[in-house]
């Protein structure tokens, strides 16, 4: 009771009363007891076999020899580190200085890395497939290239490079520890992940392309128009890196979450940002492209803005009629 494992008027299930149930009536039992005492190591295994079996994700601390049955059936055993020898070999994990409270500050952390994996390989696939669908469209309809090799190249080796790596420092996003675990049966890219990649993908690839036949169709030379096309994918990217660091929101909805939960991203947008323009007023005749204007930039404006309302908007569907919030 000191310590908050004893809750009050929580009956205490004995290892002598478990020898006594089948595993239906333990099941019951274990579902309203707070603590199992007297338990030999024979117990602890059933206890855990039991509740996987229900479908509960068990983790089981211990130090003892005693423990390592229990602690080799669990999803995660958990040692201490004063504990034994054959205890600290069979556990999947070892507390070296004993404080229990480091398990919860790990499940955190690894809850975060788990999220922030999701948001850079959900941002690295849509801009893949948006460069897959621009090149497919552009062959299909019999019209030149709207992208150089090398500009590819550019786009996923050195802006998507200079954006990619912030994500690990992304905060995170609500209170992790309000969920419930995810279970093992359950993908760790769900149906709804995959419409998000297809959608953004689609809204990139539709409006490069749409610059791309409007510039072309009004006259202006391939080289200019194919120099919109590059440049409005790239800055597809980075507002695609910016809305990424949010999954479960839109960027609008708390707005200060959004600038705060990775500074980092708008330093790897802002190197993007200098690279880009090295690209196109340094070094032009690598990249196959011409400076642009005023006039040009303002339709790669026009252009990324479309990206950004037809992505924001998605997320705003999303978050009101799927999302738990």
């Amino acid at each position: 009771k000191e310590v908050g494992i004893m809750k009050d008027n929580a009956p205490i299930l004995m290892g002598k009363e478990i020898d006594a149930l089948d595993d239906q009536s333990l099941l019951e039992s274990l579902q309203h007891a707070s603590v199992v005492a007297r338990a030999m190591p024979e117990h602890k295994y059933r206890i855990v076999q039991i509740l996987q079996k229900s479908g509960e994700i068990v983790a089981v601390t211990g130090d003892g020899v005693n423990d390592v049955p229990a602690l080799k059936a669990a999803d995660l055993g958990i040692a201490m580190g004063s504990g034994s020898e054959a205890a600290k070999s069979t556990a999947k994990m070892v507390i070296v200085d004993n404080n229990l409270g480091v398990i919860i500050n790990a499940i955190r952390q690894g809850r975060i890395i788990a999220d922030n994996l999701r948001k850079v390989i959900f941002y690295l696939l849509s801009t893949s497939f948006a460069e897959i669908i621009i090149i497919t469209c552009a062959i299909v309809m019999a019209l030149p290239l709207p992208l150089h090799p090398t500009q590819i190249l550019w786009v996923n080796i050195v802006t998507d490079g200079v954006c990619d790596k912030t994500f690990a420092a992304c905060k995170e996003e609500r209170d992790v520890m309000r969920r419930s675990a995810r279970q093992w049966d359950r993908q760790f890219f769900d149906p709804m992940m995959g419409y998000r990649i297809i959608w953004y993908a689609l809204a990139t690839a539709s409006m490069v392309l749409g610059l791309f036949l409007y510039l072309l169709s009004h006259n202006y030379p391939y080289e200019i128009a194919m120099t919109a096309a590059f440049t409005t994918l790239v800055a597809a990217q980075w507002i695609n890196a910016i809305l990424s660091q949010k999954e479960s929101e839109p960027f609008f909805k708390n707005i200060r979450t959004s600038f705060s939960i990775n500074p980092w991203i708008w330093v790897g947008v802002a190197a993007g940002v200098g690279l880009q323009m090295i690209a196109l007023y340094l070094l032009p005749e690598w990249f196959h492209v011409i400076p642009p204007t005023a006039e040009i930039l303002g339709y790669i404006l026009i252009a990324s803005l479309g990206i950004f309302l037809m992505a924001e908007g998605y997320k705003w569907i999303e978050y009101r009629f799927y999302s738990v919030h």
